[in-house]
């Protein structure tokens, strides 16, 4: 379980997004997904039955273990759909943005 210091806030929570049946949502928890990061996570869910897809890590984050963990850690922020309906659009802390293609799961940094 992600926890916070009193210098690193909790990030917003981050509206999930249905499309065609499923559910796409992120977690402040990527570790307990089996991840080496907790934040920069994607999930997606059967939006009937609740049950889990897949999990996938839209983007790397460099931890340096000199320095305090939860400091460093880069959480997306939001989760949009492309206009043509075939990408989710992410975009981080950091204001970095990334597509997912939906058919293979695909991630492009965005400029």
């Amino acid at each position: 379980m992600a926890v916070f210091s009193a210098r690193r806030k909790a990030p917003a929570e981050v509206e999930p997004l249905v499309h065609g049946g499923i559910r796409y949502e992120t977690t402040v928890n990527g570790r307990e997904f089996g991840f080496a990061q907790d934040g920069g996570v994607l999930l997606a869910f059967d939006e009937k039955s609740g049950e889990q897809l897949w999990a996938m890590q839209v983007y790397a984050i460099d931890i340096n273990e000199k320095f305090e963990r939860d400091a460093q850690i880069c959480y997306i922020t939001s989760i949009t759909l492309s206009e043509d309906g075939k990408a989710l659009l992410i975009r981080n802390e950091r204001r970095k943005q990334f597509s997912v293609n939906l058919a293979d799961r695909v991630v492009t940094p965005l400029e």
